[in-house]
């Protein structure tokens, strides 16, 4: 899995929010694939789940870094007016 960065820029977020919508095409193609035993998709299916947690995780930051990146842009308008 993926160690949540201290980063709070956009950028990184975006990066995180990337890698774990990758990672979880990757496991969800793999689910797909036919000829798993049972028990690897059970187990596929709980990283698919964890996958989702991480992704949406790192999406909600992105936005937030995005509206705080927003909103300090629009302060510093305000204050130069």
């Amino acid at each position: 899995m993926m160690r949540r960065t201290r980063e709070t820029n956009p950028e990184a977020l975006g990066d995180r929010w990337i890698h774990a919508t990758d990672l979880l095409a990757r496991e969800a193609c793999a689910f797909g694939r036919s000829g798993l035993a049972p028990c690897e998709r059970r187990r596929s299916v709980r990283r698919i789940q964890a996958l989702e947690r991480v992704a949406r995780r790192a999406m909600n930051d992105y936005r937030q870094a995005l509206q705080r990146e927003l909103g300090a842009s629009l302060t510093s308008d305000r204050k130069a007016s």
